[in-house]
Order: C-alpha cells, then sequence, then structure tokens
C-alpha cells in the first residue's frame, strides 16, 4: 500500500524543524490564550508531515490523501479545536494525528492525478479562506458563546484570521511560482 522512497535530508530537517517550534512546552503555553498559536500548529505539523510522506514515502492509492483531509477537518470542528488547546489528552491526540494526516497528504501526491491535486488544493483555500473570514469578522466560531468552555473571545479570533490568509497567500504564492517554473512561464 505505501513504499519506501530514499528521501530527503532537507526535507527531514525541516520537517523535524516544524514539529519542533510547535510542539513544545512554551509555544503550548500560549495556546490557552489564542488560537493563533494552535492553528499555527496546524499548518506546521501538516507541512511536516507531509514533507515525510512526499519524500519519504509512495502510496499506492490516492484516497490516502482524502482520509488526511477529512482528519485535518476534524480537528477544525470548534469543540475538538478548543478542547486540544485546554486539553493535554486532547491537544496530544491533535498533535499527532494532524501530523499523519500530513504524512497521508504527502505520501499520496505521487499517485493522485493533476485533478485530484488541484482539486484539494482549490478545496483547501476554499475551506481556510471561509474560516479565515468568518475570524476576521469575528464572528465567534471557536469563542464563547458558541463553545462555551472557550478561554478565547471573538477579538482573540481576528488575529487567527490574518494569520491564516497570510500562511494560506505564502503557500499559494509557492505553488504558483513552481508551477510557472515547471511550465516555463518564468525563469
Amino acid at each position: 500500500m505505501i513504499e519506501r522512497l530514499p528521501g530527503n535530508k532537507r526535507a527531514l530537517i525541516t520537517s523535524i524543524a516544524f514539529v519542533l517550534a510547535v510542539v513544545n512546552p512554551f509555544v503550548e503555553a500560549l495556546y490557552i490564550d489564542s488560537p493563533t498559536p494552535l492553528m499555527v500548529s496546524h499548518y506546521a505539523l501538516a507541512f511536516g508531515g507531509g514533507l515525510i510522506g512526499y519524500y519519504y514515502f509512495k502510496a499506492r492509492r490516492s484516497f490516502l490523501a482524502y482520509l488526511g483531509s477529512l482528519i485535518l477537518i476534524a480537528w477544525h470542528y470548534p469543540d475538538l479545536y478548543v478542547l486540544s488547546a485546554a486539553n493535554l489528552l486532547f491537544r496530544a491526540a491533535d498533535s499527532l494525528t494532524v501530523f499523519v494526516a500530513g504524512f497521508l497528504i504527502g505520501a499520496s501526491v505521487h499517485s493522485m492525478r493533476y485533478v485530484e491535486k488541484l482539486a484539494l488544493l482549490i478545496l483547501w483555500l476554499i475551506g481556510d479562506s471561509t474560516l479565515a473570514v468568518a475570524l476576521l469578522a469575528s464572528y465567534p466560531f471557536y469563542s464563547n458563546p458558541p463553545v462555551p468552555y472557550s478561554p478565547w473571545t471573538p477579538r482573540s479570533e481576528q488575529l487567527t484570521g490574518f494569520v491564516m490568509m497570510a500562511i494560506m497567500m505564502g503557500i499559494l504564492g509557492f505553488i504558483l511560482f513552481k508551477a510557472f517554473r515547471q511550465f516555463k512561464l518564468i525563469y
């Protein structure tokens, strides 16, 4: 189902750096004050897992990417998101499964058709953009009152929305740059 590839040391080091940057007591202590560090940790862990999956493994079927995507969507459900910030057991499960989700997506990219890759990218951009705009507009998504035990206020979510937009634009810019170079539209 998944075969081993030779790997890439730079991808391994980058993945380890992503994980260590967000899975540590200093960053995790910030989760209770703001939803932003937790959201940034999701990006870092998913990308770290994705790098390992892409450079070290090859899934023979693309359906694992869809499973990884569902895992990522599940952790952004408001109750699970807040619980992962407030509860150590949920936080550990969150960190592990978000990394595994990235791994599954990264390992599956090799077997995905171009249309599948494009569809997943577009769906991710739509989903993240919708959430980011809602957070920027101070719609109470992860805060109290919709999640009564949330430590966050709607105002604290605005920074999260801004950071999400910045990260998405950076990733989209990178993907477009790589695509333009691949198709020799830029040099």
